[in-house]
């Protein structure tokens, strides 16, 4: 597969915090300079607000900034209007947790997206299964809707500016950087 540089697509940097740790998403668009898209706004926060009832009630968007392609820095943008979560904040272990998205664009490269403060803790969440760490779908409607809304987004792109096409499961996992500075 081709690598491509960090800066081959537009990009639209979501910073937030939840669990008192700060943490950031990319969503890149396409491989064409331009101004930020309406739609990849849309976009993003029809993803986010899909699962606002997994998401922590501290969940909070601090700031966001957007790069064009080509470009190595960015400059802040009125961030998406992300809905509150909903569910209950509960241990100060639970920031580690996070879900994650995985994907393939078109062309076959990789695409990933984590987000942390969420509640699908298998330890707390009886909706996760602890077997595989993974919901599926079929097992969670919140699930179901969030990867509806990734299905949906036209304006979210790989790396490669290719369209994806996620997997109809999320991953479970503990963030092994966050877990060692937990620890102390």
């Amino acid at each position: 597969m081709t690598d491509y540089a960090d800066n081959f697509t537009n990009r639209l940097k979501l910073d937030y915090t939840t669990m008192g740790r700060p943490h950031s998403m990319v969503f890149r668009a396409s491989t064409t300079p331009g101004a930020l898209l309406p739609a990849l706004i849309d976009d993003v926060e029809a993803f986010l607000n899909s699962f606002a009832s997994f998401r922590f009630t501290d969940w909070t968007v601090t700031g966001a900034s957007y790069a064009q392609a080509g470009v190595d820095f960015f400059l802040p943008v009125v961030p998406p209007v992300i809905n509150a979560g909903l569910a209950t904040v509960g241990g100060s272990g639970r920031g580690v947790v996070n879900i994650n998205f995985q994907g393939l664009s078109t062309l076959g490269n990789r695409a990933s997206i984590y987000v942390y403060g969420v509640n699908v803790d298998p330890i707390i969440n009886a909706e996760v299964d602890e077997s595989d760490y993974r919901i599926l779908r079929s097992e969670d409607a919140v699930m179901a809707n969030a990867l509806d809304a990734l299905a949906a987004a036209t304006a979210i792109t790989a790396i490669d500016g290719a369209s994806i096409f996620w997997h109809q499961y999320a991953n479970v996992n503990v963030n092994s950087y966050w877990q060692r500075k937990s620890r102390g």
